[in-house]
């Protein structure tokens, strides 16, 4: 049986079919552009250097350092093998050459003193001086008879007993979140531009004036959103398939699937936000009256992008919780703030679903501001555009 559309229904369709025209259309001029492949290498390269310093600094990480003790020195060998590597030199000679051959990074001698190559580490000073006092407090017990198991038992170490569970893991998320979120933010400002860009060039050359006699303006804007963030999802999976085979086979994480799902949940914010700023820069390109103004005209929108970096750090750096929170739902900030506290922390669901709504909300609005915006402009053709004239063409 053949179903019949409704007027309503082939009306639709043929709008969308329309979108679906100018999507492709933008989506094929993307490929075209060498720029468009070469940013595509360079987000490749910078994965795998960013990938490389975390498998270097992760190795520097859970290597432990190294001591070396002068002597027969049985009570101060004991105290730091709790925290570092220990190794015996019968001489000070055989430490100083240890030492400067890099084998240990400091070595102890008699009467206290410490030797380094170069500067002694804060936190490795200060363990060695708290084992220094530990062990002769221990000699001391020892050369007045006290039974080594007093000996021991009268200076406990200390047992630490970390708060998370997975201090690693919490790691790994963060920096996974704080690295995409850094890479989606210059990814969103280079298709951004291009957008701009795009119109600009259809203004100064009247070729949307035309487009817009068979097509409304909020479909032509919706088109090319489509083909311009189809093109740079694609990219972004692209990126995001290489750094996940690099990680894997470099064995760079210990827990590949939970940095997997913050990459999935960076996407899935990236969505939302791509339109919300490309909509920005839109309206920022219909603005422009002379090509040569178009980085100026950008740059306020540009700006608002850098300004989401401030709630990764606050996250990061630990800030005011509340604060933070209300950052995080503000649409323009909760896309880069969001996806760094569900990787740093629990987030009540409700919070999640405010700011993601929020988000979807202020993206609906501005894809009707912006394409009032683009009718207003080739409705006064041939002058500067105020934002007194978009405000009236919202208001009509």
């Amino acid at each position: 049986m053949t179903r019949v559309l409704g007027p309503t229904a082939r009306r639709d369709l043929g709008e969308w079919r329309l979108i679906g025209i100018v999507a492709r259309h933008e989506l094929r001029n993307q490929w075209r552009k060498n720029a468009f492949w070469t940013s595509g290498f360079l987000t490749v390269l910078l994965i795998c250097l960013a990938l490389g310093t975390v498998a270097y600094l992760g190795g520097n990480r859970d290597a432990a350092p190294a001591v070396g003790v002068v002597g027969d020195r049985p009570h101060l060998v004991t105290a730091l093998e709790r925290e570092v590597k220990v190794e015996r030199f019968a001489s000070v000679r055989d430490a100083r050459s240890a030492v400067r051959e890099g084998r240990v990074d400091a070595a102890v001698a008699a009467g206290g003193e410490i030797l380094v190559s170069w500067t002694l580490d804060p936190g490795l000073g200060r363990l060695l001086r708290q084992a220094y006092v530990t062990a002769g407090y221990a000699e001391r017990l020892t050369r007045l008879g006290t039974p080594p198991d007093a000996v021991a038992n009268a200076s406990p170490p200390l047992r630490v007993v970390p708060l998370t569970a997975d201090v690693a893991l919490l790691q790994e998320r963060t920096l996974a979140a704080v690295a995409g979120v850094s890479m989606l933010l210059i990814m969103m400002m280079f298709f951004g531009n291009s957008i701009m860009r795009v119109v600009v060039e259809e203004k100064t050359s009247r070729l949307a004036e035309m487009l817009l006699l068979k097509i409304d303006a909020w479909q032509l804007l919706t088109g090319k959103i489509i083909g311009v963030g189809a093109a740079a999802l694609g990219q972004i999976l692209a990126a995001f398939a290489a750094a996940a085979a690099l990680a894997l086979g470099a064995g760079v994480f210990d827990r590949p699937g939970d940095v997997l799902a913050v990459a999935a949940n960076l996407v899935l914010w990236f969505v939302p936000a791509f339109i919300l700023f490309t909509g920005l820069y839109a309206i920022a390109g219909s603005l422009v009256s002379v090509p040569d103004d178009v980085h100026h005209t950008g740059t306020p929108v540009s700006l608002v992008q850098l300004l989401g970096v401030f709630g990764p750090a606050m996250v990061v750096l630990g800030a005011n919780e509340t604060v933070t929170a209300v950052v995080s739902v503000i649409p323009g900030f909760s896309w880069t703030t969001m996806p760094v506290r569900m990787a740093h922390t629990d987030v009540p669901w409700w919070q999640v679903g405010v700011a993601y709504a929020l988000m979807l909300l202020t993206v609906r609005g501005l894809i009707r501001t912006s394409s009032t915006t683009y009718t207003t402009v080739f409705l006064h053709a041939g002058r500067r555009i105020t934002v007194q004239d978009c405000l009236r063409g919202q208001r009509s």
